[in-house]
């Protein structure tokens, strides 16, 4: 959807680099500490959306703005799919 002129990759380019830029996700294991577990999780996820952004402008060879344009569409989707699952999972009230 949001091609450039000189894009091209594979699947298997794309996903080691978004697999690369994942890893600092495993820093989520320690949310559970008080205090300071939210913001590990938060520091987390704003490492490995800048690393994701990176990663998707190397391998599709854009420009940084459309790879973080890219990296935001794909984030919207990720939050739509987890906000549903937490519906079915949770309920309306456990979202809040």
């Amino acid at each position: 959807m949001l091609k450039g002129p000189h894009t091209s990759a594979t699947w298997g380019e794309l996903l080691r680099t978004i697999g690369f830029a994942h890893s600092p996700g495993v820093l989520r294991i320690f949310s559970f500490i008080p205090f300071v577990g939210g913001i590990i999780s938060f520091g987390a996820s704003i490492w490995f959306l800048i690393a994701g952004v990176i990663g998707v402008r190397q391998a599709l060879d854009v420009s940084t703005g459309r790879a973080l344009v890219v990296c935001v569409v794909g984030w919207l989707v990720y939050l739509v799919i987890i906000m549903l699952i937490s519906l079915l999972l949770v309920g309306v009230g456990g979202l809040f």
